[in-house]
């Protein structure tokens, strides 16, 4: 097994091994590409924060980090056919290793929701899941769809300050989508006071209840 950097020669490879993988995976063609690798890999350091794993010639795994202030993100991708191998494992410990040494005290991992294999092998080494995104979709007919009618954002019944806050506080724990795990005992979370306010919003009669703090987002997968 050969272990090295990823260049940008091989961005077109990555991008059809990262397709691919994801359209195995949702049963659907993948929109991944050349330029979406380029943009994923423009912050990491290649030679430092990437890895390629080469097997009688042919690419079988991938993973990189980013840091985003005291948050790191991590992506491993283990061709399905080399799955089983500690493949995925050596990944996350790179990952781990690389981010510690860039001054991280959490990281961030990011998964596919059909990948069955990522979660256990993330929650058996103590990350939580704690957000997904969705890809909404839809078949279009001959006639185009109503235009949308766009109604003004409003967090009723919070305080300014306390959606800043609450706005704030989410944008911190979730840099992207997928699985969390703390490398210090530093553990971000919700004020008591903002989280009672919630709280709160959540369980009062549907005609007084404010917009919640969690919402569905959507880029749909």
């Amino acid at each position: 097994m050969n272990v090295r950097p990823i260049t940008p020669d091989d961005f077109p490879a990555l991008a059809a091994f990262l397709a691919e993988d994801e359209t195995h995976l949702f049963g659907r063609p993948s929109r991944v590409g050349v330029a979406d690798v380029t943009a994923w890999l423009s912050g990491p350091d290649l030679t430092s924060d990437t890895w390629l794993f080469e097997e009688d010639g042919r690419l079988v795994a991938a993973g990189w980090v980013e840091k985003h202030h005291d948050t790191g993100i991590a992506i491993g991708i283990v061709h399905r056919e080399r799955r089983g191998r500690g493949l995925g494992s050596e990944l996350v410990d790179r990952s781990e290793e690389r981010l510690r040494a860039l001054g991280v005290g959490r990281v961030h991992a990011v998964t596919l929701a059909p990948d069955a294999a990522a979660g256990p092998l993330l929650t058996g080494r103590g990350y939580r899941e704690v957000r997904r995104f969705w890809e909404m979709t839809i078949e279009l007919g001959d006639d185009p769809p109503p235009e949308p009618r766009l109604q003004p954002f409003a967090d009723h019944g919070l305080p300014r300050e306390d959606v800043a806050a609450m706005h704030a506080r989410e944008n911190a724990e979730f840099v992207k989508r997928g699985w969390t795990v703390n490398l210090d005992s530093n553990s971000a979370r919700v004020p008591d006071d903002l989280a009672e306010k919630i709280a709160a919003q959540i369980s009062a009669p549907p005609a007084a209840r404010a917009t919640t703090a969690t919402t569905q987002q959507g880029v749909a997968k």
